[in-house]
C-alpha cells in the first residue's frame, strides 16, 4: 500500500511539473482544468500498470572462507558493551523527548495565555 502512494505521488509530481512548465502560463482555463483532472485520474491509475523492465543477471561467484571460531566470552562481551550503549542513547533520546515535549507544552500554554 505505501509503495502505491508514492508511485501516486511521484506520478503526480511529474503530471503536475508538466502542467507547470506547459499550460500554466495559458488562458484556456478550460483545457488546463481537463489536463488537471485526467492527470489526478491517470496518477491514481498508472500504479496498477505493469512495466516491463528487462534484467540483465549475472552467474554468481563463490568465494571461500577460511573456518573460523567464535568463542562465547567473546561473544558476551560485545554483547554487554552493545547493551550498554543500547541503554545510553535511549537515556539520550528520552531526555531529549522529554526536553522537545517541555517546549512544545510551554509554546502551547504562552500561547493559550495571549489567546485569553
Amino acid at each position: 500500500m505505501l509503495t502505491y502512494f508514492l508511485l501516486v505521488s511521484l506520478c503526480w509530481l511529474v503530471f503536475y511539473g508538466l502542467y507547470y512548465s506547459l499550460l500554466s502560463r495559458e488562458t484556456f482555463f478550460r483545457l488546463n482544468r481537463i489536463y488537471l483532472i485526467i492527470s489526478l485520474l491517470c496518477g491514481l491509475i498508472a500504479p496498477f500498470g505493469q512495466v516491463f523492465i528487462e534484467v540483465q543477471t549475472t552467474s554468481p561467484t563463490g568465494v571461500m572462507l577460511e573456518p573460523f571460531v567464535v568463542t562465547a566470552k567473546a561473544f558476551q562481551h560485545k554483547l554487554s558493551s552493545n547493551t550498554e550503549s543500547l541503554s545510553r542513547l535511549i537515556g539520550r533520546v528520552l531526555t531529549l523527548q522529554f526536553f522537545i515535549q517541555l517546549i512544545y507544552w510551554l509554546g502551547v500554554s504562552v500561547m493559550t495565555g495571549r489567546f485569553l
